[in-house]
C-alpha cells in the first residue's frame, strides 16, 4: 500500500535511491533529446510538435515532482 500519493515518492519508497535518480536522469536525457530533435527537424511543424510535447513532459514532471520535493506548493482538493 503507497503511503502516499506522490509517484516519485512511491517509486522511491518501492526502489532505491540509485534507481530514482536514474529515473530522473532518463527523463531529463529524454527530454533533451526531444529538443535535439526539434532543432533538427526538417520543417517548422516537426519542429513545433517537438517543442510542444517537450514542454508538455517538462510541465507534468515539473508539477508532480516539485510538490513531492516540496518546492511546489501541494494543490488542495475538496
Amino acid at each position: 500500500e503507497p503511503y502516499t500519493d506522490f509517484l516519485l515518492s512511491n517509486i522511491e519508497e518501492d526502489f532505491d535511491t540509485a534507481k530514482t535518480i536514474m529515473l530522473l536522469t532518463f527523463l531529463l536525457y529524454w527530454i533533451w533529446r526531444i529538443m535535439v530533435f526539434g532543432i533538427h527537424a526538417s520543417t517548422q511543424l516537426n519542429s513545433l510538435v517537438c517543442f510542444g510535447v517537450t514542454t508538455l513532459i517538462f510541465t507534468e514532471a515539473v508539477f508532480n515532482i516539485g510538490p513531492a520535493l516540496r518546492l511546489l506548493p501541494i494543490p488542495v482538493v475538496t
